[in-house]
């Protein structure tokens, strides 16, 4: 499923969805990541190569390194 708030990503975890997040949406990045976004997509063309098979352009598709 595709959200762009925490809650639309901890709704689609809860309901055992793959949950990606994306990021020009309420929620910055981090957020969604912390309530469970396997990636966060930083443009429509990246959110349709993900769909597509391919590989998303923009945000990376683990959680930033928190140092």
């Amino acid at each position: 499923m595709v959200g762009d708030t925490t809650f639309d990503i901890g709704m689609g975890v809860s309901a055992g969805a793959v949950a990606v997040g994306v990021g020009w949406g309420y929620h910055p990045p981090g957020a969604l990541y912390g309530a469970g976004a396997v990636t966060v997509v930083s443009s429509a063309g990246a959110l349709e190569g993900l769909f597509s098979g391919g590989e998303p352009s923009g945000l990376p598709a683990s959680p930033p390194s928190r140092a």
